[in-house]
C-alpha cells in the first residue's frame, strides 16, 4: 500500500511526522505531506530515519508466514497433552508433535484405547504442500489450508499429519480396510477469544480423523487471522 508523510501537530504543541496509508495519487497530484516550505523539510528529514524503521515494519508484518514460521508459533504447545470428550462414548487426546489417541473411560481407566496415529513429519510437509498447490492466494510458501465455509464464514487452518495408528479393523469395517492403521490430521486454527484445546472431531473417511485445534498462538500467523475490512494503521514519530 502507497504511504505518504503528514505533518500533525498535537494539542499540546508537539509536531509529529506520519506515515499515513493512502491510495496510490494519479499523475501530476500533489503530495499535500510533504508541503510545508524550508521548516517542514527540516521537520520531515528529522523523522525520515525513524519513518523509514516504521514503514520497513508495517510491510514486514503485510508478508506471509511459511509452514515453518506456524510452527514456530505453536511451540509453547510443545509436551502437553489436550483432551475432548463431546458427552459421547469417546474421549480423544492430543499430544503436540507426538501422538493422537482415542480411548473410552471409566472412572481412572482407560478401555477401548486405539491410536490414531504418531506424529510424521514427512507426511506433515507433504501436507502442506498439497494445500500451497490447492490455492494461489497463499503461493509464496505458507502452506495453509482451508476448513470451507461454516456459521463463521471461511476457516484457515494449519495441519500436523499423524499416521500409523492402531490397525482398522473391527465388525463394522469393511474387508476394504482390513490393511489400513488409523491416521489423524490436526487442524490449528486460530482462536482470538484466547481459548485454547480441540474443539471439534470428525471422521470424514473410515479410520481417517480430523480434529480442530482452536489456540491463540496460531494467531500470530498472518496467514491464519480471519478475514476482516482492510484497517490499516497511520504510525507518527517526534518530529
Amino acid at each position: 500500500t502507497p504511504h505518504r508523510r503528514v505533518r500533525m501537530t498535537a494539542a499540546d504543541g508537539k509536531r509529529y511526522v506520519c506515515v499515513v496509508p493512502m491510495p496510490t495519487r494519479e499523475e501530476g497530484e500533489a503530495d499535500e505531506g510533504d508541503e510545508g516550505g524550508e521548516e517542514g523539510g527540516r521537520v520531515g528529514e528529522r523523522a525520515d530515519a525513524t519513518l523509514t524503521s516504521f514503514a520497513e515494519m508495517i510491510e514486514e508484518d503485510a508478508r506471509p508466514g511459511t509452514a515453518t514460521d506456524v510452527n514456530e508459533h505453536l511451540k509453547p504447545l510443545s509436551n502437553r497433552c489436550f483432551y475432548y470428550s463431546n458427552g459421547d462414548w469417546w474421549t480423544y487426546e492430543v499430544c503436540h508433535e507426538k501422538k493422537v489417541e482415542q480411548f473410552h473411560r471409566e472412572g481412572a481407566t482407560r478401555v477401548n484405547s486405539y491410536s490414531l496415529g504418531t506424529f510424521d513429519a514427512e507426511a506433515t510437509a507433504a501436507l502442506a504442500e498439497t494445500n500451497r498447490a490447492k490455492d494461489s492466494e497463499f503461493s509464496s510458501g505458507s502452506g495453509i489450508g482451508f476448513a470451507g465455509s461454516g456459521d463463521d464464514g471461511e476457516q484457515r487452518y494449519h495441519a500436523h499429519s499423524f499416521t500409523n495408528g492402531t490397525e482398522c479393523a473391527g465388525p463394522d469395517v469393511g474387508s476394504a480396510f482390513e490393511d489400513a492403521r488409523r491416521s489423524s490430521e490436526v487442524r490449528f486454527v486460530c482462536s482470538e477469544d484466547g481459548s485454547e484445546g480441540i474443539s471439534g472431531v470428525e471422521e470424514p473417511a473410515t479410520c481417517t480423523y480430523v480434529l480442530t485445534f482452536r489456540t491463540p498462538y496460531a494467531c500470530k500467523a498472518k496467514d491464519l487471522r480471519p478475514k476482516h475490512p482492510n484497517v490499516e494503521n497511520i504510525v507518527c514519530a517526534l518530529a
